[in-house]
């Protein structure tokens, strides 16, 4: 009798483990495709805008020409030269809270701001063959100005006219000095001005009146 329970209880817990072992069995089934796939890129061409560049050329009585303490203008040549007179307090307006600001920085942040006045001042689109320079005042410019640094800005006062898309001469002439038939721009005289695959492209041409 007790031979007879113990086979019965020996078959049970077998048949036990086997269907445990069935319910943890899984098959993974496993289906993988690739393919080649295109983006839709949108783009609009036309042909470049073009401009000629223009001196200014300095008059007497000219609104744009009021010589003063702080511009020089050498009338043989047209170009000017001005002098932006900052305290401690407006330079330490282009330094950054965190301490971070190199000179490099500094020296480009006081050129932006020169070369903006300038412009301002003389009413002019561009200035060409710009020199730039800032430094520490001398004794009579603190006295007399206030001032604790100098930025000088000396150039051309130049305007854009004349603005028109460009002829096929013109594109020749692009293409010519500016390579850009080597990045793929095509021969039909279009370039992409509006694409989300290339930048924007604009070209200046300059003449000296």
């Amino acid at each position: 009798m007790k031979k007879k329970v113990l086979l019965a209880v020996v078959a049970i817990v077998g048949a036990t483990s086997f269907a445990s072992a069935q319910k943890t069995t899984s098959i993974l089934e496993v289906n993988v495709t690739e393919a080649r796939t295109t983006d839709a890129i949108t783009r609009i061409h036309a042909r470049p805008l073009i401009c000629d560049v223009k001196m200014k050329t300095y008059q007497s009585g000219a609104d744009w020409c009021r010589e003063s303490d702080f511009n020089l203008i050498d009338k043989s040549t047209n170009r000017f030269t001005d002098f932006w007179f900052l305290t401690s307090s407006d330079v330490n307006a282009f330094i950054n809270s965190d301490g971070k600001t190199t000179m490099d920085d500094l020296t480009r942040q006081l050129r932006s701001y020169g070369m903006f006045r300038s412009q301002q001042y003389h009413k002019c689109d561009v200035i060409v063959a710009p020199i730039f320079n800032w430094r520490s005042a001398s004794k009579d410019e603190k006295q007399q100005k206030g001032a604790d640094y100098v930025v000088t800005i000396s150039g051309y006062a130049a305007d854009f006219v004349n603005f028109k898309n460009a002829s096929d001469e013109d594109l020749n002439l692009i293409i010519k000095n500016d390579n850009i038939g080597s990045r793929g721009y095509g021969s039909n005289g279009l370039i992409p001005i509006m694409s989300n695959a290339k930048p924007t492209e604009f070209t200046i041409k300059g003449t000296t009146e």
